[in-house]
């Protein structure tokens, strides 16, 4: 069982969205994917959770801490009256929320991620391909890779340590699809030089998981962890960076969900969302040790989601 005990080790600081559950008269496919709500944070020591200043206009579906600690973005949503989920844009702010500007202004974005030095973020354009920005907003974005005829979308950036390659999930759909009517073909691990090159699936065939996203390196770049699917099952997956030796170190329960997982700054622990098929249920953020697979319980809500969270040092003073 997951302990119900604070983090005492190591320090720093978690963020998560947190969103309210799915109205029962929204439309079937949003009810799936309630995805938007407000950024809140809480010391893994056992500091009060807090509430980002400064957010009342955004619904925020993905937060990112910068690598270095010291910005915080988030993809902001406009959500109409029958939950049809429009990107606003990426917004960049101080840690604590302070001094927030808009990065990248587009209506059909729908995941990014911080490059390694904490300067810029490359994010998907749906409909167009992979681009890089300034995160003071000093420049235009800049076109990295165009989506091919083949279609999919792209999640879950994540930059080596040292800067040179992007891994990233790729959700590849099927002929007729909809964004009522999806019809998902798989999800794999893909990786891209930083100047947008070489992109290419990350496992070979004969050793790539079929249904995989959200990759996440370790900040020494030893180990990557992501989420796929074991016999039905959502599961939090491990292996050395480059191999296909992977390790299960948390299953969610039937007809559970998990979302983002995010090593630690000192890479000792992985943060990591699970909840229920519907978003009714209960849902936590849970720190895993990926040594002995033990969990603690960061946050926790009755109802509704918590997802997306995301890990930084504490800085000093």
């Amino acid at each position: 069982d997951d302990a119900e005990v604070p983090l005492s080790e190591p320090e720093g600081a978690i963020a998560f969205v947190d969103a309210p559950p799915p109205s029962k008269s929204a439309p079937a496919y949003a009810q799936e994917f309630p995805g938007v709500g407000t950024i809140s944070s809480t010391l893994p020591g056992g500091g009060s959770a807090l509430k980002f200043p400064g957010l009342g206009k955004h619904d925020v579906e993905t937060v990112e801490y910068s690598p270095d600690g010291k910005q915080v973005a988030w993809l902001s949503m406009r959500v109409g009256a029958k939950r049809d989920h429009k990107a606003d844009g990426i917004y960049v702010a101080a840690a604590d929320g302070s001094g927030a500007r808009q990065v990248v202004n587009t209506s059909w974005t729908n995941d990014f991620g911080w490059s390694a030095d904490s300067k810029s973020i490359v994010y998907m354009e749906v409909t167009s391909g992979v681009y890089s920005v300034a995160a003071d907003g000093s420049s235009k974005p800049k076109d990295l890779y165009g989506i091919p005829e083949s279609g999919g979308t792209f999640n879950g950036f994540t930059p080596s340590p040292d800067g040179t390659t992007w891994l990233f999930g790729h959700t590849a759909w099927g002929t007729g699809t909809t964004e009522k009517k999806p019809k998902l073909v798989k999800h794999e691990l893909w990786r891209m030089n930083a100047d947008g090159s070489g992109v290419a699936p990350l496992f070979p065939k004969a050793g790539a998981p079929r249904w995989s996203a959200e990759p996440d390196l370790s900040p020494d770049g030893r180990t990557l962890v992501f989420w796929t699917t074991e016999k039905g099952r959502q599961s939090i997956v491990t292996a050395p960076y480059g191999t296909t030796d992977f390790t299960t170190i948390y299953r969610a329960p039937k007809d559970g969900w998990v979302d983002g997982p995010t090593w630690s700054p000192d890479g000792t622990r992985i943060v990591v969302a699970v909840g229920t098929s519907d978003y009714r249920g209960p849902t936590k953020v849970l720190a895993i040790d990926p040594a002995t697979k033990l969990t603690t319980v960061v946050a926790k809500r009755a109802n509704g989601a918590l997802t997306q969270p995301t890990w930084r040092a504490l800085l000093p003073g």
